[in-house]
């Protein structure tokens, strides 16, 4: 048994343990959004679009190839029925993203269609597919990325910069440079160059990206399982300029330091200035929250044994933090100026649950809409929706 299988399955609360309530589906309840065969590899991205609606996508095996499917969840928490974003393909990476694209969606992802040397779409670079409600969706014919390493890298990341220019980020594998690239080229691969940096250490993984709504940088943030000063959270602005690269206060101790397992719990702010990064420290004795380019660190109370940390835009400028611990969510809602929390909430995991392996959520209209990847008692992988309800 792995060390992430092993942290990962903790004993669950039971149902009558937990005060407050969840929507999803109905009222007080989970609900399955995934079919076809899962992994505990696999990631969702979550986006919601003007007509309130949260769009889902998340990877799947279908007829033994793998591919990307999609599911919408209105406002109220009325789960749909999956979709097929693409089939067929040979490999897709296990993190999809999503990104506005005009009203509707852009999923950015990575893959080998096939293992002819003739295909563009095997060359392991990040490719786009559009959408404009979820229910159908284009191939784009250009990509994000002129190297192919995306296919291989632990976690991706992309944002919007404030013209609309989609951009993205990945890593070579856990290795010690990091890639980025801004906007999408016509060709596959991409007739631009991406930009790279070089890292001490090793193990430099689970990259995100955030633009802040106000002065436009547009943050990326990583974590590096290096040994020693190299180890933990870091972030660096990327634009306007390439700004130094900054360890997160505390995010390690004696060279060592908390994995997030999936990527980095980034986010700006829903039209107000600010990107912040949140983080366990090590012996998980509390959360981190961090406003890039301060020295502002607020802690996080009653965050004990935090893993699976997410952090999303919420309403009037608040940020929503969700993690997992003890077999249990906890939720918590900071203030406008970001400087104080609401009180926790908790909520059980899906039932028969046995493990949790990754966790996505949306909040930015109010309401929280949380999205896990599970393996039930019966040996089966998926992904499930509930609601946690602002207070």
């Amino acid at each position: 048994m792995s060390k992430r299988t092993r942290a990962a399955q903790v004993g669950l609360a039971l149902l009558s343990m937990i005060s407050v309530t969840v929507h999803a589906g109905s009222p007080g309840t989970w609900t399955k959004i995934s079919n076809g065969a899962g992994s505990s590899t696999y990631d969702s991205a979550l986006l919601r679009t003007p007509d309130g609606k949260v769009h889902a996508v998340w990877p799947t095996v279908i007829n033994k190839k793998q591919a990307y499917g999609h599911t919408a969840v209105t406002a109220n928490g009325t789960v749909g029925r999956p979709t097929t974003v693409l089939s067929g393909w040979g490999g897709v990476h296990s993190g999809p993203l999503l990104l506005p694209d005009g009203s509707g969606l852009r999923m950015i992802f990575s893959g080998l269609k096939s293992t002819s040397t003739s295909d563009p779409y095997s060359t392991g670079a990040m490719f786009t597919a559009t959408s404009k409600t979820g229910n159908s969706w284009a191939l784009g014919t250009g990509a994000l990325s002129q190297s192919g390493y995306a296919y291989a890298s632990v976690g991706t990341g992309a944002t919007l910069d404030l013209t609309g220019t989609p951009i993205v980020s990945w890593s070579f594998g856990i290795g010690s440079t990091m890639y980025w690239h801004a906007g999408i080229d016509s060709s596959i691969p991409a007739a631009s160059a991406d930009h790279t940096f070089t890292l001490p250490g090793c193990c430099n993984q689970q990259s995100a990206l955030a633009t802040d709504a106000v002065t436009g940088t547009v943050w990326l943030a990583w974590y590096s399982s290096a040994s020693g000063s190299p180890n933990g959270y870091f972030a660096r602005a990327l634009l306007p300029s390439l700004g130094p690269r900054k360890k997160a206060p505390k995010s390690s101790a004696s060279g060592s330091s908390i994995d997030p397992w999936q990527s980095v719990a980034l986010s700006a702010r829903k039209g107000a200035d600010g990107a912040y990064l949140a983080y366990s420290n090590p012996g998980s004795t509390r959360l981190y929250l961090w406003k890039l380019g301060t020295t502002k660190v607020l802690t996080v109370p009653d965050s004990a044994g935090a893993r699976y940390v997410v952090l999303t835009p919420g309403a009037d400028g608040r940020l929503w933090m969700l993690w997992y611990a003890d077999g249990t969510f906890h939720s918590v809602l900071t203030d406008e100026d970001v400087t104080t929390f609401g009180a926790a909430q908790t909520f059980p995991a899906p039932p028969n649950a046995v493990a949790v392996y990754h966790v996505a959520a949306e909040g930015s209209t109010g309401n929280l809409d949380v999205v896990v990847n599970i393996v039930t008692s019966d040996a089966d992988y998926g992904f499930w929706h509930t609601q946690a309800v602002a207070e």
